[in-house]
């Protein structure tokens, strides 16, 4: 290789080792400055002379750099007792890496070039420094970033045995963090980096897993056992054995966060702590892990059964979106009505535009631009604030009923809008040669089991190239939409928003959601069974009060047809809404 292809990479490559060395066995600091620019300049031509337009050649140069002693020299002038000498090497790699970001701009070419050189120095550095010093973790980062561009079954990249060693770390990490929250009288913030990289590192190995061809659908342990997963095996058993530690540790902290919530709703001006939305990540990624083993899934949703009241305490107190927490909404067994209602509600009010006053224009389409003009040239600047409805000449289908564009998904699902996105802004050359691996087919899952099913005619076998790239998007864009709502809502929650609640009109409920004008408030006692007095407060005039507490007292005695009959004819409502009278517009 070396004499046969890409002689002055080689050639440049082994000029880059002489400054190395010179700098390990020397102790001037002027030439060692000189060494430096020197060392950095090579390093940037290097990559400069790296192919942009083809990957497969590209990937030959970074591997003439993996192949060669430039990594471990570095790293072994990192290591060196002298500070003038740890310093430029430190600043050579880190360089190095933040060039190599720059000098590829598309996100998928970084990950396939440069996720084995990290890969490289993070294996060489973990055994030379350990897993806690500074060059080290921002390697290990900088490859964390890459991990959502992971590109299966492509030569030079990642696979689950490189990545194990990553997600152990963070694993452990996370444990022993959520360990001390649980033994600590307060919540201990976990560390950011360590959730996002433990999410990314998650995704390789989510890939990985479930490409496996020893396994129909899911992982099961006796296949395991027989050797299915090949040399993969022992990593397959250490995301399981992973899964599990995390998973109770959670459990522990959710639990803790049960013995505190009747203090936190007491005072309602308690900050929310910010490792709850960190504990809702790891989950998240958890349940992903979750559909990848034979039985798991159906576990973690009975243990999060269990934790169904700090659950939806979480999601009510963090969620800001519709769409947040969307993963647990739609598992009715973890959730209730009123959590439901509240994000459906929520969505319905989102596509709803905050003012709506309509500004109309009816609009010729030849003279689009011309008549735009004089409609908002002529508009109060109080109308614009409002909605802008236009309308075509002779022509129908306009307003709502028109078909959804690929922009509408940008708030409805903003991780595919971005991920279609930046297919959509990907060079030509590099999609028609099917580097993306993408067909016409969308992921559903149905009774706990992934299916791929094709979003188009033959779609499994159409690949997605320059010519159907943006048809791929309008074709999610429709999809998607279409089911958001009714992924939160079943038949029998829509019918409990429709119709109201079934339940008894309470009196109490009545009585505190009625407006008294010239009435005050008076403790009424009566008695009771044996000798005990029974007390309640009511709202009564002075001058009648007894009127009053016999109408009361009427209306407490009524059946539950004839209370919803005084319903009707007092309100002309037939059903309470479920949230009893507080539903109501306003006060009786």
């Amino acid at each position: 290789m070396r004499n046969s292809r890409h002689p002055y990479t080689w050639k440049l490559i082994n000029d880059l080792n002489s400054p190395i060395h010179d700098l390990c066995n020397c102790n001037d600091n002027i030439y060692i400055n000189v060494n430096v620019t020197r060392m950095m300049k090579m390093l940037t031509n290097f990559l400069e002379m790296t192919p942009k337009d083809g990957v497969d050649k590209s990937e030959e140069y970074i591997q003439i750099f993996i192949h060669s002693s430039v990594p471990a020299a570095l790293v072994k002038l990192y290591v060196s007792l002298s500070v003038t000498k740890k310093q430029p090497a430190h600043e050579c790699i880190h360089q190095f890496v933040d060039s190599g970001k720059t000098l590829f701009v598309n996100p998928v070419t970084v990950y396939r070039l440069f996720a084995p050189i990290l890969f490289e120095f993070c294996k060489i550095l973990r055994g030379a420094v350990g897993v806690d010093d500074a060059l080290y973790i921002f390697c290990r980062s900088s490859l964390a970033a890459m991990m959502e561009w992971y590109v299966h079954n492509v030569k030079y990249v990642l696979r689950l045995h490189d990545v194990f060693p990553f997600v152990h770390e963070m694993t452990t990490r996370l444990s022993c963090a959520l360990e001390l929250s649980v033994q600590s009288t307060e919540f201990i913030e976990l560390s950011k980096s360590n959730v996002h990289e433990f999410i990314k590192f998650m995704h390789l190995v989510k890939s990985a897993i479930r490409h496996q061809e020893a396994f129909d659908i899911l992982v099961s342990f006796p296949s395991l056992m027989q050797g299915g997963a090949g040399n993969e095996r022992l990593e397959i058993e250490g995301v399981h054995r992973g899964f599990l530690d995390l998973l109770e540790k959670l459990e522990l902290c959710l639990k803790k966060l049960e013995s505190q919530l009747g203090l936190i709703n007491k005072e309602r001006g308690e900050p929310i702590v910010s490792c709850w939305s960190q504990y809702l990540l790891i989950l998240k990624k958890l349940e992903s892990i979750s559909k990848l083993y034979k039985g798991l899934e159906e576990m973690f949703w009975e243990k999060m059964r269990q934790r169904r009241v700090e659950l939806c305490f979480l999601i009510v107190r963090l969620s800001k979106k519709s769409i947040d927490y969307q993963w647990i909404i739609e598992h009715k067994e973890v959730t209730h009505f009123k959590i439901r209602q509240r994000f459906a509600l929520k969505m319905l009010r989102e596509g709803r535009h905050k003012n709506e006053e309509f500004y109309e224009m009816l609009i010729c389409r030849s003279r689009f631009f011309e008549e735009s003009f004089e409609y908002i040239g002529h508009a109060s600047p109080r109308s614009l604030r409002g909605q802008l409805f236009m309308q075509f000449e002779n022509e129908e289908a306009t307003g709502p009923g028109e078909d959804i564009s690929f922009e509408d998904i940008r708030d409805a699902d903003p991780y595919l809008y971005s991920g279609c996105k930046k297919i959509l802004e990907m060079d030509t050359k590099m999609v028609d040669g099917d580097i993306l691996g993408l067909t016409f087919v969308c992921e559903d899952e149905r009774i706990g089991i992934q299916e791929s099913c094709g979003v188009c005619p033959n779609g499994k076998n159409t690949i997605v190239n320059t010519h159907f790239d943006r048809g791929f998007a309008d074709i999610i864009t429709d999809r998607r939409l279409q089911k958001s709502l009714f992924r939160i809502l079943d038949h029998e929650d829509l019918n409990m928003m429709l119709h109201g609640s079934k339940i008894v009109v309470s009196v109490e409920d009545w009585k505190e959601h009625t407006n008294y004008n010239g009435y005050k408030k008076m403790i009424l006692k009566y008695p009771g069974p044996g000798r005990f007095l029974n007390s309640f407060k009511v709202i009564i005039p002075t001058t009648f009060s007894k009127f009053s507490f016999l109408l009361l007292q009427i209306v407490g005695s009524m059946s539950a047809e004839q209370r919803n009959v005084l319903l009707f004819f007092w309100t002309s409502i037939k059903s309470l809404p479920i949230e009893g009278f507080g539903g109501l517009d306003s006060k009786l």
